[in-house]
């Protein structure tokens, strides 16, 4: 690849020409578009690989287990595995306050609620639980039982959950 302004050969990953430190803006374009087509494509494909998304929500609800947001990201944070492990088969009810609500790739409302930490756990509802993530308010204390429970990079990520109800 030649450079724009020096007009000297450079190799077609370079972002910055290291003879006259011009910015490579096709390089720096073409890297963005496939960075972007790559996170759409893996949260398309994250359901067909990952056996937690992969579940009907027709399946039945295993035994109810009950924590707060903040002690589900202390536990996923000790032991992430064995999180996992203990996790497995229930159906996790978390208690918190909603930090945002947004939607993912796949416009599923996710609802986040605050851990006591930088980060917040996510809980991706289920379609139909979109006019009741829609109502709800940042700072409102809210009950949100999940089908299933997971983290990515150690975070508490919930799926296929629903609205219980707001705490008092």
């Amino acid at each position: 690849m030649i450079c724009r302004h020096c007009q000297q050969t450079v190799t077609y990953r370079t972002l910055q020409c290291p003879h006259c430190s011009e910015i490579q803006w096709r390089t720096l374009i073409a890297a963005t578009v496939v960075a972007f087509f790559g996170l759409v494509v893996a949260d398309v494909a994250l359901p067909l690989f990952v056996p937690h998304r992969a579940r009907a929500s027709t399946t039945e609800p295993g035994p109810l287990l009950t924590i707060s947001a903040h002690r589900l990201y202390a536990a996923y944070h000790a032991d992430s595995e064995a999180m996992n492990q203990r996790l497995l088969g229930h159906t996790v009810r978390v208690s918190g306050i909603v930090t945002s609500i947004a939607q993912d790739f796949a416009n599923r409302p996710v609802v986040s609620l605050r851990s006591g930490h930088h980060v917040n756990d996510q809980m991706t509802m289920r379609d139909s639980e979109r006019t009741a993530a829609a109502k709800l308010h940042t700072g409102e204390r809210v009950l949100i039982d999940c089908a299933h429970m997971s983290s990515v990079a150690g975070i508490p990520e919930g799926s296929d959950c629903a609205f219980v109800g707001r705490e008092p």
